[in-house]
């Protein structure tokens, strides 16, 4: 489904809600319905560009490193991190968090996490980044942990 119609089928699902009398219930719906489609549309993507550039995977030949080998792949984690704070600084905003100050906190967690990326790939420190990249994914657990639910029973 496009992003202009899983937007409008969104709007669609509040409106309904929202005349059934339950306004705030549709509000909350609609807001977790954006979280899902931003989440899966972009913000994975995002993270996958720290994660596939971290660690190692073991194959039969032996034991690979993921971690970039060149400036251009080291640019590439770092636009990863700058995406990813840019990303979770619109998580913050009213559209996704509306009041929700334990959904800020979560998402300034996720920032502080993104920084330490960050500044790992800026040093080409891989052990930091393996480290950072992991805080990362902890953020993430986190918050999944407390509001998946949530977003699982809207869709």
């Amino acid at each position: 489904m496009k992003k202009s119609n899983l937007a409008i089928f969104a709007l669609g699902g509040a409106l309904m809600l929202s005349a059934c009398g339950n306004n705030e219930e549709a509000e909350i719906e609609a807001r977790m319905s954006a979280v899902a489609t931003f989440m899966s549309e972009e913000m994975d993507e995002t993270a996958d560009g720290i994660w596939d550039n971290a660690g190692y995977i073991l194959t039969e030949e032996g034991e690979e490193s993921l971690f970039p080998e060149t400036d251009e792949e080291w640019a590439v984690v770092i636009q990863a991190t700058d995406d990813l704070i840019a990303q979770t600084r619109r998580l913050q905003s009213e559209e996704f968090a509306g009041d929700d100050e334990e959904w800020i906190a979560i998402s300034e967690g996720l920032v502080v996490a993104a920084e330490r990326v960050r500044a790992a790939a800026e040093a080409r420190d891989e052990e930091e980044l393996f480290d950072a990249g992991g805080q990362v994914y902890r953020v993430c657990l986190a918050c999944h942990q407390r509001y998946a639910m949530d977003i699982q029973r809207i869709r």
